[in-house]
């Protein structure tokens, strides 16, 4: 059976295709999970703007100061920064080596360079000091602007992927006592592993419906518009799980191959996957060793490529009703919360997760919790719909 490869780094990708011996601390899961945030950022902005454009958003007001000069604290707070910085970045280019084997351990060590703090510190806050000064009036100029969604995509993104990581971890800590104390024993090296898809959308669709009552934002347009988006965003994140091999795949598949599909869709090895595992699952016993057999001695379904296509086409027809459906505010997140759900239940058939005892049967967490969400889906959806009908015929 063909053995594929799994590339940790983005280098090894680039090293294997073009013949180079590049070594770059850029490891491919956390590479696809930002070019997931950025696309995602764009299709998001595109959304956000053709509703601006409709009149939906009526936006949120502000002050703000033009022309004031550099404030103590901010001059503080940029020498901070460019000390940090610079202590770990001349560090690094110096013991470059030791920060590309391990750049989450190297950054959160005691390691760095004083003279590269010193000289950052002094050029970044020197720098904020200049610009400042530069733009200074007297008297500084208060204005009042009105700031609409489209324009607060930084903040919205930024409350979505922070409050995200942590809801993933939360709910990967309550799927078994053994991660938490995983955790504990390694909290650098594990922290940005093991994340759980609905800890995630859940802790992010709290913080943002909070974060839209205070903006003024209205709360179905925006998660609306986040639906599409968020789709595309784990189809792409799902990439990254496949090329870096960090456990995301399937169970077994013992099955022969038709001739008719291609080798990479029916079963994966996972040849250098990042975890340097030869066991498909830390609960069943292989005798193997990695030295020996640096890929996965039992060939499983690659879920990441499926989860990848089916993520794709349900942006697709996301993307294809976003229009019709802006008449219906939360319809179109009630349908993406259908098709997240039953996507998520038929792949865990075949992968590789922990089982819960739920009500008397074996179930994993996402399989509990897919359901819940079509459940909830198909409620807001029903409830959405008739409401707006009921307006209609009233009218």
């Amino acid at each position: 059976m063909t053995i594929l490869k799994a590339y940790p780094k983005i280098t090894d990708l680039i090293n294997d295709i073009f013949g180079t011996s590049l070594n770059l601390p850029i490891y491919s899961f956390g590479f696809f999970v930002g070019m997931a945030f950025l696309i995602a950022m764009f299709v998001l902005s595109s959304e956000l703007k053709r509703r601006y454009a409709l009149g939906i958003f009526e936006g949120y007001k502000s002050k703000l100061t033009v022309g004031e000069p550099a404030k103590p604290m901010d001059i503080i707070l940029n020498l901070i920064i460019g000390f940090v910085f610079g202590f770990k970045a001349l560090a690094a280019a110096q013991n470059w080596d030791l920060f590309v084997d391990n750049p989450q351990e190297f950054l959160f060590s005691g390691t760095g360079s004083v003279i590269g703090g010193i000289i950052g510190a002094i050029a970044l806050a020197g720098y904020t000091y200049y610009q400042k000064q530069k733009k200074k009036l007297d008297p500084p100029v208060v204005k009042e602007v009105k700031l609409y969604p489209h324009q607060l995509i930084g903040e919205i993104v930024t409350v979505a992927m922070i409050s995200g990581v942590l809801g993933s971890k939360v709910f990967y800590w309550f799927e078994s006592p053994g991660n938490f104390s995983e955790f504990l024993n390694d909290p650098l090296g594990t922290f940005f592993s093991g994340l759980t898809i609905y800890g995630g959308l859940t802790f992010g669709a709290l913080s943002l419906l909070i974060y839209s009552y205070l903006r003024k934002i209205k709360i179905p347009h925006l998660f609306d518009a986040l639906a599409p988006s968020f789709m595309l965003a784990y189809g792409i994140g799902r990439i990254g799980c496949q090329v870096s091999g960090d456990g995301d795949w399937g169970i077994p598949n013992p099955n022969p191959k038709p001739d008719w599909i291609p080798q990479f869709l029916w079963s994966d090895r996972y040849e250098n996957n990042i975890g340097q595992r030869c066991c498909y699952s830390d609960s069943t016993f292989c005798d193997c060793n990695w030295a020996e057999t640096p890929y996965l001695v039992d060939a499983v379904y690659p879920t990441p490529i499926y989860e990848f296509m089916m993520a794709s086409v349900l942006f697709l027809i996301l993307w294809s009703l976003r229009k019709k459906l802006t008449i219906f505010p939360g319809l179109l997140f009630g349908v993406f919360l259908i098709f997240n759900g039953v996507e998520r239940f038929l792949i865990e058939k075949i992968r590789v997760n922990t089982k819960l005892d739920f009500l008397g049967m074996q179930l994993t967490q996402a399989e509990i919790v897919s359901t819940s969400v079509v459940i909830i889906g198909v409620a807001l959806s029903v409830y959405i719909y008739m409401r707006n009908r009921q307006k209609s015929t009233s009218s």
